[in-house]
Formats: C-alpha cells, structure tokens, sequence
C-alpha cells in the first residue's frame, strides 16, 4: 500500500494544520510499519530536511516545486510521475490548502483522494473583516470536497459540519494524539504563569481571542497584586508574535500598553514571535500555571489538546472543537470553560475570574488535569491510535461496484421508457446455426479446459468478422447466439463466458443507443465484470473490458450526459481489479475520454505527452490527437487546429490499415467539419462524401443522420 499525503511544509511552519499533518505522518509510518510505505509531498523541502524524515520516521520525501497553487507541475512531478505513479492507493490533502491536489492526482492516477477537514469558513465569515476572503474560501472548500471520495475531520464539530460536504459512509472523525513529548513537569516554579498561544494581528485576534486573554491576565494580576503587595507578580507567556521584527515590535509594545493601563503594573511578559521551534513552546506550556484558549470558534484547537497532554490546567472556549470532545466524552468537567458573549468587558471578567479560582486552588485544578491526561490516554487518544483507527475506516472503503451506478443509473435517467431511440428497434439475439454447429458439434460432452477453448475460439472469430464487416449489429446477433448455448451446457456464472459478455456489451453500444440497447447493453457488461473477479484475469482481458465496454459506454453513446460519463469513468479507475490489472494504455484511453467529454484542452495535451512518454502505440496517439482536435474544433480555435490537423492526419495514414473502419468514418467527418470552418470548400466536399459513404457502407445510422444534416447546415 502506498499513501502520498500533500502538504505545504513539515513541521509547524505556516501553523496548526503543518503541525498536525507532521504527526499524522509519524503515526501512520509507526502504526503501519512495513505494511505500507509514506510518501510525503512538500513544498520545497531544507537542504538535508528529506534525508532526516526519513531516517528518523521511515517516511519517504516527494520534493514538490514553490508555490503550490502551480497543479500542473506539481501533478507532473518527476518523483509523482515515476517512483510513484499509479501503485498509490490513497492521495491526502488538507482542506484547501491541498485538497485540491489530492483530487487531482487522484483523477490523473487513480486510487482514493482523501481531504481532512480543517476550518469551518461559513462557521466565521461574518466575524472577521467584511468576511469576503472566507466566503471565498467556503466556495472553493465545498469544491474540493465535492471532489474528495472521503472526508476526514478533526474531531467533532468539523465532522458535524462535514455532514453538509458527504453521506455518512463517506465522512470519519480523526481525533488528533496526545503530546507523547515532553512530560507533564510535576513541580511549577514560581510565579503564577499562564501561557496564552495564538497570532495576534487584528484578523486573526478577533477569531483567537488573543488580546482579550491579555486583558484578563492583567485583570486577575491587578486583583492579586492587590490581595497581596509582596507577592512575586504573574508571568504572562505569550507566543505568537509576528514574524517581521517591525511588526513583532509594534505587537509588543500594543501588549505592553494593553497590560499596563488594565493592571496598573508592568507585568513580567514573555513575548515569542512564532517559531518552528516546537520544544521550546512545549516546554514553556508544559511549565505554566494555566493555558488560556479563548476562541470565538476554533474548529478543534490544538493548544487545549497540548495544555491536557501536559496536564495543564486548562481555560477552554466552549466553542471549540476540543470542548465539544470533551463534553461527549463526559470529561468537560476536568477543565473550566467559557463562553464567548461577544461582550469585550464581560468576557474579560469572566475569564480573569477562573484564573482567580485557580490560582486559590491550585492543587485542585492541577489534580483534575492530571486525571483528564490518563483517562485520555487510557481510551488511546495517541497519533498511533488515530493513525490506526483511520486506516481501519481506509481499509474498509471500497468504491461503489461499477454496475451500481453504470448504465443502470444512466438507464433510470431515461426514465425506463421502452420506446426506441430514432425509431431503431433492439435487435435481436439470432440463432446463427450455420456458425454455432462448427463450434457446438460435440461441446457437451468435451472435457472443461476444451469447452473454455472453444469459448474463447468463438469469441475471437466473432471479434474478427466484426473487424473485418465493421457491421456491429449482426456480429452481435451470432455472438449472443452462441452464448446462449454455451449458457445453457456450462451454466450462466461460467467465468470463461465473462469476455463474451463484454464483446456482447461492446457490439450492442456500437449498433444501438436506444434505452432498450442500454438497458441490455448493461447487462452484458455487469456480468462480464462479475464474472471477471470470480476467475484469475490476465492483463488483456481486464484491458479489453476497459476499453471496449465502460470506454464506448461513456464516451462514444452517452455525451448528452457528461457529468454521468464522468462518474462511470471514475468508478472505472477506482475499481480494484481495474486498478491493479489494467495496463497505462487502458486507463489513458479512459482519462481521455473524461477529458473530451470535460472538453479539457489541457488533459489531453497531458495525455498525448504521457502517451509517448510511455511508448505507447500509434494507435493511441492518433485517437488522442483524434480527441483533442475534436474539443478545439467544438471550441472553435481555429489558430491551434491549423498544425493539429497535420499531427492528426500523419497519424491517421500511419494507423489507417490497423483502425476500426468506424474511426475512418469519423476522420473524415472531422476534417469535413474542420475544412468548412476554415472556409475552404473543396476539401470540405471532398471529405464529406468519403464520410457519408463510409457511413453508408457500414451502417452507421447515427453518423449517417448527423452528417446528412451537418451538410444540410452548410449548404444552407
């Protein structure tokens, strides 16, 4: 198994989400030990700072480029691309700082993109100024979710909150791990300290409550200044100091004055810009009275998990993640909490007031943490038990079978009406005993591994008179002929009858798209993969069943109906005997078929990169190309079709003997349409009759009606 988790740095620069994603990755590289290998995708990662995570955790570096916002580059990454590719089972991003990624890599490559609920921006647009950046941010976070296959949120009001995003089977709740790292300190130095933790700058203090922790401190300080004159004054530890020295300056002496004019003193402060250092602030923490964590709304808040891992006695927001926890649990009680009232001055008093309690109390409340940590550790609440329990839910997932949302869903989308589509009837399975006696004279009666030949030899003539008539219709009336016989002497779950099926489902899209055909058409291509997972596949088979039934369902008979097409062919890519058989040719042809009917330029480009990139035949090249002149002539750019159409029209005489005669017919159509957007007159005629006679030669109603009116337009 392999887990590639996308993320901007390692370590807690940039803040929370950074840190809680550094000990996830340590938990899952301890809890999975040899079983599965960690990929860890950063962007631009310190000279010697790959090496190290990996000799001290095990887990693997992918150097991505700087900034994230380029996909592209970051999807084509050479480390991506080639040690790790298609063999990745799940993609991690992180809300939408990553997220977005994920989802990408996950539709390029395949596997199961999986996005961590961080923040909660509907939750605090209107707080904070205007609110237009996190109006924003909600607009594209429900984006990448919609993307996402499952969402994981840290902990309980982020998971409430995700019930908006995804059904339940698609939502987990991941309780972040105790601080392992230092230990709770068992005697305090004097002073009464209390530590408070958060960015300061007016943005973010009217979420963090930041200052207004820095005014019950000098409240309470003021209070027991007063109590007692010869008392050592209170120690205030603040960390989160803006980086930028002037700024960091400007925030100080804010601090300063704020505790001078509310206390009447000037306070012992400790002020630490904010750091990677994550030792040194542990260990401060670890050494104070009391933690302060004021949010207004926080969507777990990881200082109040690091205050309890320490056995910190604890001031804690009820509106925050971490107290919604709690209290599930039954533990609210072991830490004192308040509750933001949006009233400055009542809020402040409120909070200077438990700091009093505890300070006249202090045995107790120190008690009460303690007992918090065990019973918290007791129940596993440790990186490798988040990791476990998260891999248990992975474990579990599996995509929803093709056929649950295949043509059975496109089918209840037509309404299950029986009238036939352009007035073509569904044809009809035909006896074909001329061609049956050569294969059925002694079939009962012969051993199984003979019965299983002469199936597989009956298969292919069929699939060679197809090739060589190029008339669908009637290759599928001897097909299903013959396997109603071979049904009925082998049973119907025979699994050598499973390429049968997918020839039968093949043939019958490419003569019919009425809703009768598709209904029919489904059936076939259910059982051809039922019956595939019951017998040991081999690479071709699986190809076949990818490229010639799920392929010509989506793309070639159902673009009136994209964002369906584009989950079939999802599902596709997802499903495990697909994903682990399936050659890169195979899961290209699907990747560009998603990519014509999302008309997406830039895929196929990707695509037709890739295709020579792994030697892929030129077959493949001249159908991508095919496609994306396809998408350039819908979108009517004509300066790119120019060099386009020579690219196509070389391939197309090197391929034009090994082709379906069907995608001749389609060339010409193509070039018909391109001549005549051009305005040039001769070719386009030229073009068109070669079309339309090949339409008529081999049947092809459906390209025969559109190009009979695509000429009519024209010439009108």
């Amino acid at each position: 198994m392999d887990i590639v988790i996308f993320v901007n740095a390692w370590g807690t620069r940039y803040g929370g989400i950074n840190a809680f994603n550094t000990s996830l990755c340590i938990g899952l590289a301890h809890a999975l030990n040899d079983q599965a290998t960690v990929w860890c995708a950063i962007s631009d990662p310190a000279p010697g700072e790959a090496q190290l995570i990996h000799r001290e955790y095990g887990i693997q570096v992918i150097p991505l480029g700087n900034p994230l916002t380029d996909l592209s580059s970051i999807i084509a990454n050479e480390f991506i691309q080639n040690k790790v590719g298609r063999s990745v089972d799940f993609w991690f991003g992180h809300d939408t700082i990553t997220g977005h990624i994920a989802t990408e890599a996950k539709r390029r490559f395949g596997g199961c993109a999986v996005v961590f609920h961080h923040m909660a921006y509907s939750l605090y647009s209107s707080r904070k100024r205007g609110g237009m950046t996190e109006c924003k941010q909600d607009i594209l976070q429900r984006k990448v979710f919609q993307k996402a296959d499952l969402i994981v949120a840290v902990g309980p009001l982020l998971h409430e909150h995700s019930a908006k995003f995804a059904p339940d089977e698609q939502r987990f709740m991941i309780i972040p791990g105790l601080v392992e790292d230092p230990q709770p300190v068992s005697q305090h130095p004097t002073p009464f300290s209390i530590f408070l933790s958060g960015r300061l700058d007016p943005e973010n203090d009217i979420i963090k409550n930041g200052r207004l922790g820095v005014t019950a401190f000098s409240l309470a300080a003021k209070k027991l200044m007063g109590l007692n004159t010869n008392r050592l004054f209170p120690v205030l530890n603040l960390f989160g100091l803006s980086v930028d020295t002037k700024q960091a300056e400007k925030e100080a002496a804010d601090i300063n004055r704020l505790i001078r004019s509310k206390s009447g003193y000037s306070l012992p402060v400790n002020l630490v810009p904010f750091s990677e250092n994550t030792r040194h602030y542990l260990c401060v923490l670890a050494e104070s009275h009391v933690a302060l964590v004021l949010s207004w709304h926080d969507g777990f808040a990881l200082t109040a998990w690091e205050a309890i891992s320490l056995a910190v006695p604890l001031v804690l927001s009820s509106q925050t993640g971490a107290f919604r926890l709690l209290d599930s649990l039954g533990l609210a009680a072991l830490v004192h909490v308040m509750t933001p009232t949006g009233g400055a001055a009542s809020n402040a008093k409120q909070v200077a007031d438990i700091l009093l309690a505890i300070e006249s109390n202090y045995k107790e409340s120190k008690e009460k943490a303690h007992t918090l940590r065990e019973i918290l550790l007791e129940k596993n609440y440790t990186w490798a038990g988040a990791a476990t329990e998260l891999m248990k839910f992975l474990s579990g997932y599996r995509p929803n079978s093709l056929a649950s949302i295949a043509i059975p869903g496109l089918w209840s989308i037509y309404g299950g009406t029986e009238r036939l589509a352009n007035g073509v009837s569904l044809p009809e399975a035909q006896p074909a005993i001329l061609l049956l006696d050569k294969f059925l004279d002694g079939f009962g009666s012969a051993a199984p591994k003979q019965q299983e030949l002469v199936v597989a030899q009956f298969r292919s003539a069929i699939q060679t008179d197809h090739q060589n008539t190029g008339n669908p219709q009637s290759a599928y009336n001897f097909l299903v002929g013959g396997l109603t016989q071979f049904q009925r002497e082998m049973g119907k779950d025979h699994p050598c009858l499973a390429p049968v099926h997918e020839l039968a489902g093949y043939l019958l899209i490419n003569c019919d798209i009425s809703p009768s055909a598709l209904k029919k058409a489904d059936e076939h291509l259910v059982n051809a993969l039922r019956l595939f997972e019951k017998s040991t596949v081999n690479d071709g088979a699986v190809n076949g069943l990818v490229t010639s039934s799920w392929l010509y369902a989506v793309s070639q008979r159902l673009q009136n109906l994209p964002s369906v097409g584009v989950g079939v062919i999802d599902e596709a890519l997802h499903h495990p005997l697909i994903a682990s058989l399936a050659s890169d040719a195979a899961r290209i042809k699907l990747l560009r078929e998603r990519a014509v009917i999302e008309r997406s330029q830039d895929d196929l480009l990707y695509l037709f990169h890739r295709i020579e990139e792994l030697g892929a035949n030129d077959i493949e090249a001249f159908h991508t190309a095919r496609r994306l002149f396809e998408v350039i002539m819908f979108q009517q750019d004509v300066k790119p079709l120019a060099q386009l159409s020579l690219e196509v029209t070389r391939l197309f005489q090197k391929v034009t003997q090994r082709i379906d005669p069907i995608y001749k017919c389609i060339y010409h159509r193509d070039f018909f349409q391109y001549n005549v957007l051009i305005g040039n007159k001769p070719k386009a005629e030229e073009h068109y009759l070669l079309a339309i006679n090949m339409a008529k030669q081999l049947q092809l109603r459906g390209q025969e009606r559109k190009l009979l009116a695509l000429h009519e337009e024209w010439k009108s």
